[in-house]
């Protein structure tokens, strides 16, 4: 292939002027590309777009394998582009109102000539900002972030000794500034630390927030926080009238917009009642937003038939109907005569309890319990017109950040190209061609719930700022177990371009890399690892064959995410501590000894050190070779070190799937010849494979043994399991690669298969 093809389609009718897009692209090592620069992007009539790239993976001969590409666009209602990556020096065309950041030793200034942020080393959070020549935060004005403890203690991050400033982005495109530090009272004690990110791009004055809390307190156990909020004063005059759309109103039941003149409180909550809150909380309920004042909306109990009377409740659908007539659309404005400001947050109702004062967790709740390593991100955003817009314009300006629970745009990249660049395994997949085996696409096709298309209630239900994104009842949940929430999702949105499995992988691993993971932690066991299923997501412990961090890597290809980066190499040493100083735990098992050269495989793409490979190389000789050498097969003893029974079982195949990955970056053929004895009678024994489990499904083991020996007589001798599989769908993470290499020999069965 000589280009490859990005798609992008607005899914709304509203308009997009200079919409930002950060996305990541796969290249192809015969490109040798050195340099973002060497690479340009080009729009259907074929002029250059302006785009700055950054590097996220180079290859083991420094050519760039994944690239962070940003770029900006205009959209008009439902219009779609086709974008071509060339392999062409960046012509670097024209841009509107360019992204510039100027580091001062007190401040840094991130600027388009449009929006102004001056940003605080020490002190107040925000020096200054202006939106077309207006003051928006003034030198005077108190910017902070606050925790307050449960004896009514505030902690605020403008009395700490100060910030440490990162710039994360700096490109005439997009400018990131990650400020971090701790929340601190005037005694010099402490409460809690933070990351709060900005983003500025060209050409529209939309600031981005994105806070970060983390939990490195002292203390074990669970951590009791009264409240979590952002100061964020205006110079907006008191009188400014708010802009907001109501989701239900009259005996229609239909939505209408609102202008208040009073100041109000927009409220995530599953609780409809706020000031019982405490009283009648249950945890793992769906929530929604909504307005907290009823005598705002000015309504005539009179115009409501008694099931939806405002006075009365609503048993009109009740399960729906949290908040019932005061539920409002994800946005609030701030209107005046010559400017209007326009607020959003990502996934508001989801991550319920807030409150639009910018109350990460509101006063009005329960006490937020959390444990050491905790943490946890929340990404909003503000804009404005130097004119004051209607309601239905403010909401218009809010439709370019989320429209129901997603991005309006819909980005995917030809499924060509990820095959062509052979990145993240998709040139061993089954080629995406529904026409060719339909019923088998149909079955792969449940690997994300619901309906293929973005707009549907059929996936995570807006449980709280904890529970979104996971699933479990009781309070016990999987914590996105053996990455099918993570990893399978990212890799299927390659695979055939269909953009929900995007956004359902985003959505898993935003959680997993944050609630499910152990930022920090005294014990080495927990630090940096990722904590399997549990109760309430963290009161668990760490161990190594249950941390997935391929998903997170994928994630971290596709979009960027620093934060996603720095959880998969976290995995890793946590792994490392593991293999050096608990290695008769590590070697207990096949799945306790697998997954972690898994992971380890990963931390070494990334940073290329060798600890991992050399805590890898302890895994394989205190375990695979071990009993390798005694039984000729991977054989031990169960229940770990009972020394009841020598058994095999399920777990063998995240070791036979680690042995591969470690191989796959070392080339090491002592440990090929390893894999290939070991593989041999896994996969020539009938008996080995399940009916029924899945996770003795696993046909990566046999895609293996064919990928590194030639030979594929073992499709013969495993007939009858392969018929299996093919109607029972096997291991959903494991599968890919075997029908693949059926459909590249032709074999018939898949298109009338069942999987």
């Amino acid at each position: 292939m000589e280009q490859g093809i990005i798609h992008l389609k607005n899914e709304t009718v509203g308009t997009f002027p200079r919409y930002p897009v950060s996305r990541g692209i796969p290249l192809p090592a015969c490109w040798k590309v050195q340099d973002p620069r060497e690479v340009s992007l080009r729009d259907e009539a074929g002029q250059p777009v302006p785009c700055a790239g950054k590097v996220l993976q180079r290859r083991a001969d420094g050519s760039i394998e994944w690239m962070l590409a940003d770029f900006v666009l205009d959209f008009g209602s439902e219009e779609a582009h086709t974008l071509t990556i060339e392999h062409a020096p960046d012509a670097e065309p024209a841009l509107d109102h360019p992204v510039t950041l100027r580091e001062g030793a007190a401040s840094v200034m991130l600027s388009n000539g449009i929006t102004t942020l001056v940003l605080n080393r020490k002190g107040k959070l925000i020096e200054t900002m202006t939106m077309h020549g207006k003051e928006i935060i003034g030198a005077g004005d108190r910017v902070d972030l606050e925790t307050v403890d449960m004896e009514g203690k505030v902690y605020r991050a403008s009395v700490s000794d100060g910030y440490t400033l990162t710039i994360e982005a700096n490109s005439r495109l997009r400018a990131t500034v990650l400020v971090e530090g701790k929340h601190a009272a005037r005694d010099g004690s402490t409460f809690l630390d933070f990351a709060l990110r900005f983003t500025l791009t060209a050409g529209r004055p939309d600031v981005k927030f994105q806070h970060t809390f983390i939990c490195r307190e002292p203390q074990t156990g669970v951590v009791e926080v009264k409240a979590l909020r952002m100061v964020l004063p205006t110079r907006m005059d008191p009188t400014a009238r708010k802009l907001l759309r109501q989701h239900n109103h009259g005996k229609n039941w239909y939505p209408r917009s609102v202008e208040i003149a009073e100041n109000i409180e927009i409220v995530a909550s599953s609780i409809s009642d706020i000031n019982n809150y405490p009283k009648l909380y249950h945890p793992y309920k769906a929530g929604t937003l909504f307005l907290r004042s009823l005598g705002s909306l000015k309504e005539d109990a009179a115009d409501y038939p008694f099931y939806i009377n405002p006075s009365g409740g609503t048993e009109f659908r009740a399960d729906y109907m949290t908040g019932g007539i005061r539920q409002t659309y994800p946005f609030i404005g701030w209107q005046m005569p010559d400017l209007t400001l326009v607020f959003g947050m990502r996934w508001w109702g989801k991550l319920h309890p807030k409150s639009v004062t910018v109350a990460i967790w509101p006063d009005w709740a329960t006490p937020m319990r959390i444990v050491q390593g905790v943490s946890k991100s929340h990404s909003f955003w503000l804009t404005g017109e130097p004119k004051a817009l209607t309601a239905e314009e403010a909401e218009q300006k809010a439709l370019q950040w989320e429209v129901i629970n997603v991005e309006p745009i819909a980005i995917d990249i030809d499924p060509q190209w990820p095959r062509f660049c052979e990145v993240l395994d998709c040139h061993h997949f089954l080629a995406y061609a529904p026409k060719e085996h339909p019923k088998v696409e149909e079955n792969l096709r449940k690997v994300v719930p619901g309906e293929p298309g973005r707009f549907t209630y059929a996936r995570n239900n807006p449980m709280g700022m904890f529970d979104f994104a996971d699933e479990g009842t009781g309070g016990s949940f999987t914590n996105n177990e053996d990455d099918r929430r993570c990893y399978v999702p990212l890799v299927e949105y390659l695979r055939t371009g269909r953009v929900s499995c995007f956004d359902w992988g985003e959505e898993n691993v935003n959680h997993y890399m944050e609630v499910d993971y152990c930022m920090f932690s005294p014990n080495p066991r927990k630090h940096g690892g990722l904590i399997p299923h549990t109760q309430d997501h963290f009161f668990g412990e760490v161990y190594p064959s249950h941390q997935w961090a391929e998903g997170v890597l994928a994630y971290y290809y596709l979009t960027g995410d620093e934060r996603a980066r720095k959880v998969v190499i976290s995995v890793g040493d946590n792994n490392c501590y593991w293999a050096n100083d608990v290695l008769e735990i590590v070697t207990a098992d096949g799945r306790e000894a697998g997954i972690p050269l898994v992971n380890l495989a990963a931390a070494y793409r990334l940073t290329g050190d060798r600890k991992y490979l050399d805590a890898a190389d302890k895994i394989i000789a205190a375990f695979h070779q071990k009993w390798h050498d005694q039984w000729g097969d991977l054989k031990y003893p169960y229940p770990q070190g009972a020394f009841l029974k020598w058994t095999t079982g399920y777990g063998d195949y995240s070791s036979y799937y680690g042995l591969y990955r470690i191989w796959e970056i070392t080339g090491d053929e002592a440990l090929k010849t390893l894999l290939v004895a070991l593989l041999k009678p896994a996969v020539t024994d009938p008996s080995r494979f399940s009916v029924d489990d899945s996770r003795m499904m696993d046909f990566f083991a046999v895609w293996a043994y064919i990928q590194l020996t030639g030979d594929d007589s073992v499709i013969g001798i495993l007939k009858d399991v392969i018929d299996n599989f093919l109607v029972k769908g096997g291991h959903e993470m494991r599968r890919l690669h075997f029908l693949g290499y059926l459909d590249k020999i032709g074999d018939p069965r898949l298109k009338i298969a069942q999987v």
